[in-house]
């Protein structure tokens, strides 16, 4: 009897154990991951094909200035690696509340990304913004605009979440 006593833990030896940031309550963790993740309204992450790797798999996340002056805030997705609960509450603010811009010559490197992430992350993303770019030194790109809506829908199903496709068929750069 004695023994079964010893053996069960104390509150104090539970909460011991959760970790600070889970201790706090729901709402002041929601505040602190929005205040590392970019989530305020305008803010969106852009991803550009990293032209350096033949197979277009890097990938570089920027998040717009206010102004051009000011230095870049640091990106702190490192929050994610912290605890598995930490990882799914600061998920679904990345996902959910930003916009994904995609700026790119063709779809392949978009279907590779979204193709990476977790069914969790597929199903949280709302907003997403393509632009495809073209070099007028290159060829000159045919406009499909049949693939292009082609490309949209599966993006559409994919992404299950989806609520905003913003597309720019062609933009010279």
């Amino acid at each position: 009897s004695q023994n079964q006593r010893q053996s069960v833990p104390t509150e104090a030896a539970v909460k011991s154990e959760i970790p600070p940031l889970l201790r706090v309550p729901p709402e002041i963790r929601r505040e602190i991951y929005r205040y590392l993740l970019p989530s305020p309204p305008g803010r969106q992450f852009r991803i550009i094909p990293d032209r350096t790797t033949a197979n277009s798999c890097g990938f570089k996340w920027a998040r717009p200035n206010s102004s051009k002056r000011e230095p870049r805030e640091p990106c702190s997705l490192a929050i994610l690696r912290t605890n598995h609960m930490i990882y799914y509450e600061a998920l679904a603010m990345l996902y959910s509340e930003n916009k994904f811009h995609f700026i790119t010559v063709n779809y392949l490197p978009v279907l590779d990304f979204v193709r990476r992430l977790s069914p969790e992350a597929r199903d949280l993303m709302r907003q997403v913004r393509l632009t495809l770019s073209a070099i007028p030194e290159q060829e000159i790109i045919q406009r499909r605009p049949s693939t292009h809506d082609t490309f949209c829908t599966v993006l559409y199903d994919y992404l299950t979440g989806l609520t905003n496709l913003h597309a720019d068929p062609w933009t010279w750069i």
